[in-house]
């Protein structure tokens, strides 16, 4: 059965090559794209290790703004974070992710908007961004990265067994090296409130 418990493998990936040839062994690549992106991790911008949503926020917006420096934004981003229920012991609420970018592109005067996405579709709101080199922050409610934050940096599709095998690549904070998530293990539950997205693209 190729459908593998969900709990097995919504797992940090690290090696992508022996999971694929340990839980889809003869998948092929079709498809895949990465955007590069700013590593730093958590540790590196603030010692609140609950801070994941703040610091993916913070890489996107040093993404399209590579001249500003990422201390900067994340010391304002966090004066709105706490004015939308952020605490150190909890985090942000993903809901509020969208308000506090919008929040900060509004002081700043910055053409950016943010959206959050909680009915979710692998093409629409992750391939089509990053094919769009819009790389995108996802939250996860469930597993190995349950209430965490992260950043999609990229795809790669794999065919097995006649169906289509989508897997994330991310940057999960915690590590600068690639991490990588079996979206289509996600996938095989109820996607709402088991993930959600949200999107930052230039407000044109």
């Amino acid at each position: 059965d190729w459908m593998i418990n969900f709990d097995t493998k919504n797992k940090r990936i690290s090696d992508l090559d022996s999971y694929i040839n340990k839980y889809y062994n003869g998948a092929e690549l079709i498809e895949e794209k990465s955007i590069d992106l700013p590593t730093y991790t958590i540790k590196d911008i603030t010692n609140d290790r609950n801070a994941c949503s703040l610091v993916s926020l913070t890489r996107l917006i040093n993404y399209y703004y590579k001249d500003i420096d990422p201390m900067a934004i994340y010391n304002f981003i966090i004066i709105f974070a706490r004015k939308r229920g952020y605490y150190e012991e909890y985090g942000t609420f993903p809901n509020f992710i969208s308000e506090i970018g919008n929040s900060y592109f509004k002081l700043k005067k910055i053409p950016l908007k943010c959206k959050g996405i909680y009915f979710t579709n692998f093409y629409i709101h992750v391939k089509n961004q990053i094919d769009k080199d819009r790389p995108v922050i996802m939250n996860i409610g469930e597993g190995y990265y349950k209430n965490h934050s992260l950043t999609v940096r990229g795809y790669k599709i794999f065919l097995y067994k006649k169906l289509k095998i989508k897997i994330l690549e991310v940057i999960d904070g915690w590590s600068k090296e690639k991490r990588y998530i079996d979206y289509s293990a996600l996938n095989g539950l109820n996607s709402l409130g088991a993930y959600s997205f949200n999107l930052i693209k230039f407000n044109d």
